[in-house]
């Protein structure tokens, strides 16, 4: 999994879903353990996500045949330009024309929240 959200938000998350790997953005500590406010590398978003994920590969040495992502976001798009089955998945208006345009896979999976009733 990668993600534009910290690793102390974002862990828990893999961790329920039983998620081996996990790519997130770090915040920077201090010596004595506080946070900074700054981040470590930079934050794993847009292109960033990239920067992370090839820092990842070579620390593990990890170097999948194939790789597939999942995004909602035009702020993946970078990433998801470098894949080899990009899949869009609720995406705000800009991804999903970018979507378009290059014949990925697109799903619409949420329900209109406008023609729910309160029950």
């Amino acid at each position: 999994m990668i993600t534009a959200t910290v690793n102390e938000i974002a862990q828990p998350v893999a961790d329920f879903f039983g998620i081996e790997h996990l790519i997130a953005t770090y915040g920077e500590l201090d010596k004595a353990g506080n946070y900074t406010g700054k981040v470590e590398l930079e934050p794993c978003m847009g292109r960033g996500k990239l920067v992370h994920l090839e820092a990842w590969l070579q620390h593990t040495g990890y170097n999948p045949h194939h790789y597939t992502f999942y995004s909602d976001s035009h702020n993946d798009i970078p990433l998801l330009e470098q894949v080899d089955l990009p899949i869009i998945v609720d995406p705000d208006s800009r991804l999903k024309e970018h979507a378009q345009q290059h014949s990925w896979q697109l799903f619409l999976l949420l329900i209109n929240q406008m023609n729910m009733k309160t029950i």
